[in-house]
């Protein structure tokens, strides 16, 4: 998700329409406020630490997703162990 169209908002002002004596209409920019180029400034920290974070969180799942693909393999390993050491003891107690 990002933020850039409200923080540009905040930073460029706002559109205001106007009347003038003449019954013309007309536009302009209203500057911004500095509560408004605070809340600008508060958000662009927000959206660059949910970036940071989803940029973590990805990191870890894959981490996560590499070790239990590791304790599959070593799982197979242990039981292919096991049974050649069953199969051996078996040959074993037959002599």
């Amino acid at each position: 998700m990002t933020y850039d169209i409200l923080i540009n908002n905040l930073l460029n002002g706002e559109l205001i329409t106007k009347t003038n004596q003449e019954g013309e209409v007309f536009t302009e920019t209203r500057p911004p406020t500095r509560n408004a180029l605070a809340a600008a400034k508060a958000l662009q920290n927000l959206q660059s630490q949910l970036n940071f974070g989803t940029s973590a969180i990805n990191q870890l799942t894959k981490e996560r997703n590499d070790m239990w693909q590791l304790l599959e393999v070593t799982q197979e390993q242990n039981k292919r162990l096991q049974n050649e050491i069953k199969s051996l003891q078996s040959l074993k107690t037959s002599e």
